[in-house]
């Protein structure tokens, strides 16, 4: 049925025509209302605090799926509602079950609180039902002009509520439970409209304008959502696939894909729902026009602890500009500093792209107060970010792997864990996760540009191993394979195979404990080299030599930071000045190779540097059967060797000079094992 006041050419609303509601429109079959003057007596409408069913309402249209149609040619006096609510499905109590169809909901123009596609009910109902929304708000002439005021909603567009047991209809044979996963269960376009905000959902914490699911009720299905325009102040959600099952396969399924192409969000974005558990994997993406004022979550979002759970990946695309944050997990809660890995825990794979455009704002691969139990991917393929990189989450664990790859675009500061804030956090860190760093890739042809440092950890966390691989970039100051504050890692390996950097440390920044670090110089041009840290220890530090020219490599720290035993072996290349300790800080046990690169000067100690030089207990030099320049035992400046060891083997010859009895030695041993040794 169509109710309309045009009329073989006459529109009679010229003439006084009008239709006004004063109770619930309860309509069997499909309907569509257009040119027309049409408004509810009743304000009365839900202020997003319960369902809608929880509320007595004497202005719903109810279709009892039925198809509906609120046409473009509305109109609806200021102060009133056209309805209040629109429910496409039943209100209240369930009446239809079994196979219904394919079921449309259009609305084009009037003011409206609430459009629920399916059911509002009081009751939580199991039965099954098989149906497919198909929703679509506003036009695409608004839509083309940026016109947002022929269509207000004040509360939130959702697919139902408390509504249980909804498979997608199948338009190609049987309806089945089983193949459910794999059918489109909604498609929602968004082309132009203002949702007000007023009454957002808020039964918890929510602040939902949309929702694309049933609120607190299980639907099967992929959920299909374009945004072309509009306006919306509130959260989206694609929402919670709230059932325990995978498809055949023994695979999460794929549950929501939102794209965004136009229009304006001042709120958060969310790939799933609120704190019901889901499983299945969401895809946000986001492109051309989209303004967002707000943060894109990959995940949930819960206002409870160790809720909000999803089994399945999150995949966030960027191919435009964005004002946010994007975290490819989860937004929860913490109790007081404390963390609960359960909390919004994605238990599967982070997977953040940006391909063009601008993030104004930081990437985190996890979530923020939510973990992801296996890896957390980001993959800047070109554009920019203009805040920092974070493989981890926020207060929060990815418990297995951080993967970034900067194979293009411009970026800032990169860390390769997780930001914790305090050491409590740190010491409840009971899962070492990896952390792999790929700059720059000669398979493909742009290349990266880093502003900012490089950190193989985050912050007050706990790592296991860090593989930092440094292949190409336009520019790359500095390179830590620690963490920036107090983290812990246990080994750390960073491969030059081509950039150009500044300087690299096998350690941290200024405070964190880093067991093992080792640097590889393949290719590429380097400045400094440092196996220790800036001003913190290592434990073990090895720096190998393999092909590059460096003026300076430090087996140990720059500043502070005594580092245990340090190895810097010289296999091929060209160096100016090797050290086996630090820069102004010295080492346990300090061991220099040479086995073939072309060196200027070797020092068994430190440099010496702009304070006190720094002391180092015992420092060997070994020349195995190659030629050497000057080789020195101790420090070059200031500062103490206590004990130097030089070992000669082979048919080795020193070019230049050979210092063993140095005034800031304590005891020197020199040992020429081979009559052959030439000294020229």
């Amino acid at each position: 049925a169509t109710i309309t006041s045009l009329y073989a050419g006459v529109d009679y609303r010229t003439k006084g025509a009008e239709l006004k509601v004063s109770s619930n429109m309860n309509i069997e079959g499909d309907v569509a209302f257009d040119n027309i003057k049409l408004y509810s007596s009743s304000t009365k409408v839900s202020d997003g605090s319960d369902y809608l069913s929880k509320g007595d309402y004497s202005n719903v249209l109810i279709t009892n799926y039925g198809n509906v149609t609120l046409g473009r040619g509305i109109s609806t006096p200021d102060g009133k509602y056209t309805f209040g609510a629109v429910v496409g499905g039943n209100y209240k109590t369930e009446a239809k079950l079994g196979t219904i169809g394919i079921h449309t909901v259009i609305v084009e123009a009037g003011k409206y609180n609430n459009i629920i596609a399916g059911s509002s009910l009081e009751t939580q109902t199991t039965k099954s039902k098989y149906v497919s929304h198909q929703v679509m708000i506003g036009t695409m002439k608004e839509s083309a002009v940026s016109r947002n005021e022929k269509l207000t909603i004040t509360g939130y567009l959702a697919m139902g509520e408390s509504e249980d047991g909804c498979y997608p209809y199948n338009t190609n044979g049987s309806q089945s439970t089983t193949t459910a996963y794999s059918m489109k269960y909604s498609i929602t376009k968004i082309y132009s409209a203002k949702f007000t905000g007023e009454n957002k959902f808020n039964k918890s914490s929510e602040n939902a304008s949309i929702y694309l699911r049933t609120i607190d009720g299980f639907n099967d299905g992929i959920n299909g959502f374009y945004m072309y325009g509009g306006e919306v102040t509130g959260n989206v959600y694609g929402g919670s696939r709230a059932k325990v099952k995978k498809d055949p396969t023994g695979s999460e399924p794929i549950a929501n894909e939102l794209n965004f192409y136009g229009g304006q969000i001042t709120g958060d974005i969310f790939g799933n729902g609120n704190k019901n558990f889901s499983i299945g994997s969401s895809t946000i993406t986001l492109s051309g026009r989209i303004a967002i004022t707000g943060n894109v979550f990959g995940g949930s979002n819960t206002d409870t602890e160790a809720q909000g759970q999803v089994s399945g990946n999150t995949n966030i695309i960027v191919n435009s500009g964005i004002t946010v944050n994007i975290y490819g997990g989860s937004k929860g809660v913490i109790n007081g500093t404390s963390i609960n890995v359960n909390t919004g825990a994605i238990n599967g794979n982070t997977n953040i792209t940006l391909n063009t455009g601008t993030i104004k704002g930081d990437i985190y691969g996890g979530g923020q107060n939510g973990g992801v139990s296996d890896s957390a991917n980001i993959n800047i393929n070109n554009g920019q970010v203009t805040g920092n990189i974070y493989g981890g989450a926020y207060q929060n664990q990815v418990r297995t792997q951080s993967n970034i790859n900067i194979l293009g675009g411009t970026v800032q500061n990169v860390y390769g864990g997780n930001i914790l804030t305090t050491s409590g956090q740190q010491n409840n860190d009971t899962v070492s996760q990896n952390v792999n760093i790929v700059i720059g890739s000669k398979d493909v042809n742009t290349t990266p540009t880093i502003k900012g440092t490089v950190y193989g950890s985050g912050k007050y966390e706990r790592v296991g191993k860090v593989e930092i691989q440094l292949v190409k970039s336009a520019k790359l100051a500095t390179i830590y394979g620690g963490s920036d504050e107090a983290g812990i890692t246990n080994e750390v390996n960073i491969y030059l195979k081509g950039i150009t950097a500044n300087t690299i440390y096998g350690g941290s920044k200024t405070d964190g404990i880093v067991t093992t670090a080792n640097i590889e110089l393949k290719s590429g041009k380097l400045l400094n080299v440092y196996g220790g840290g800036n001003s913190v220890a290592v434990e073990t530090a090895n720096v190998t030599l393999d092909g590059i020219t460096i003026d300076e490599i430090h087996g140990g720290s720059k500043n502070a930071g005594i580092t245990t035993n340090t190895n810097v072996v010289l296999n091929t290349g060209k160096v100016t000045d090797v050290f086996g300790g630090g820069y102004d800080v010295g080492v346990t046990n300090a061991k220099v190779t040479q086995n073939g690169a072309t060196v200027t000067n070797i020092y068994g100690g430190n440099q010496g540097g702009t304070g006190n030089g720094g002391d180092t207990d015992n420092a060997t030099v070994n020349i195995a059967g190659k030629t050497a320049n000057n080789i020195y035992g101790g420090n070059k400046e200031k500062g103490t060797t206590k004990n130097a060891t030089i070992n000669i083997t082979g048919v080795s010859t020193i070019t230049g000079k050979l210092y063993v009895n140095l005034e800031i030695q304590v005891q020197q041993q020199l040992i020429l094992q081979e009559e052959q040794s030439k000294m020229t």
